[in-house]
């Protein structure tokens, strides 16, 4: 053995120029193998997430019935839903109608108060004329 380290000794000098090449392959070799680990790191927690996929899935199957609707169930879905649907638009139109509806009688209410405080201030120049003054409030 001593013999062929010294061998190699000797013809280190003549390898010089595939040391570099050497070491560049030692460092890819390494770096091949961590991504293998990473590999099989990742393809473990795959399987560990299509299993838990798949329990869900069997829950899932349990407790609400099949994945997906059949024919009939889903023609009748969609009929509901267009039943739901029309409901809705009619509603919201008798709600956007009432609200418009709010909105005149907000401003009539407005104008209203508005003349309201200027038939007070009339009736009460005209109570001062006549001599009643604070009639309105005690007939109120």
């Amino acid at each position: 053995m001593n013999d062929l380290n010294s061998k190699i000794n000797q013809n280190t000098p003549a390898d010089d120029k595939l040391a570099i090449y050497k070491s560049q392959a030692n460092a890819v070799s390494k770096k091949k193998d961590q991504k293998n680990e990473e590999l099989k790191k990742v393809e473990v927690e795959k399987l560990a997430l299509e299993k838990m996929m798949r329990e869900k899935e069997e829950h899932y199957l349990k407790t609400r019935g099949s994945k997906y609707l059949k024919r009939d169930d889903f023609k009748q879905y969609a009929a509901t839903l267009r039943v739901k649907n029309n409901a809705f638009k009619a509603m919201k139109k008798a709600l956007d109608e009432i609200k418009s509806e709010v909105n005149v009688l907000d401003r009539t209410k407005q104008i209203l108060k508005e003349r309201a405080g200027d038939v007070d201030d009339v009736l009460r120049d005209l109570e001062k004329k006549k001599g009643i003054t604070g009639y309105a409030n005690v007939e109120d």
